[in-house]
């Protein structure tokens, strides 16, 4: 899918953490904090809404310093240590606060501040992935639902895909068209191929997303979305 790259001034020295904070490792502790290059973060998802991505950037180059790093410290960027022991250097895998990473990383952002929420022994590939998929800790579905594999994850969030009916279903419960707070993980993304199944599809762009937008809200409050994680808002009586 296509991707969406703009120039950005650079803001220099942001980092999210305390001074004093340890950089990640693989033994960092789980349930603590860390710094780590945004560079060293590994995707587990396959793509994210760009338009939304853009739009966070827009946000957040309007910060100073300051007062960034205290918002991406409010936000939490959490992240799962895959340890290989002597074998190899751990890797980190970002589990949550994709928009987020990539946009701080469009605004040159290197360093941020995140906390370990997990740790698995990364030496035998398919038990750590089925872990990860046991903890909800990775989407492996494209955005029609189609499953994939591991190793078609990007590897670093450049590489991250756009899936604009993942925008829509962000703005939806942005404006209150559903309830997040569900049992049922990763509510974005089955909205969002529902939402490209009833619309077939189209091509969404910065250009007609304000048209999708209201076509989103009409399906969210009709039945035919009774169904669906999150669904019933006063937005719609």
């Amino acid at each position: 899918m296509k991707k969406l790259f703009f120039l950005l001034p650079l803001i220099v020295g942001v980092s999210s953490s305390p001074a004093n904070e340890l950089s990640c490792g693989a033994q960092t502790p789980i349930d603590s904090w860390c710094r780590i290059d945004l560079a060293q973060l590994r995707p587990t998802q396959p793509a994210v809404g760009m338009i939304q991505v853009m739009q966070d950037t827009e946000h957040l180059k309007k910060y100073t310093p300051k007062k960034l790093e205290k918002y991406v410290r409010k936000k939490v960027i959490l992240v799962v240590v895959a340890d290989f022991g002597a074998a190899a250097p751990a890797q980190f895998y970002l589990v949550d606060r994709h928009h987020l990473s990539y946009a701080l990383s469009r605004l040159g952002v290197s360093e941020v501040s995140v906390r370990v929420v997990g740790r698995l022994d990364g030496r035998n590939p398919s038990e750590f992935w089925q872990k990860m998929t046991q903890n909800h800790w990775v989407w492996l579905k494209n955005q029609k639902g189609q499953a994939i594999s591991p190793d078609s994850l990007p590897t670093r969030l450049s590489d991250l895909q756009d899936n604009p009916y993942r925008t829509l279903a962000g703005m939806l419960e942005d404006d209150g068209y559903f309830n997040k707070n569900t049992h049922q993980y990763f509510v974005e993304f089955v909205w969002g191929q529902w939402l490209g199944e009833q619309m077939h599809w189209q091509n969404i762009d910065k250009n007609n997303i304000d048209q999708a937008l209201k076509d989103a809200k009409k399906l969210a409050c009709s039945a035919q979305a009774s169904h669906l994680p999150g669904y019933g808002s006063s937005q719609c009586d």
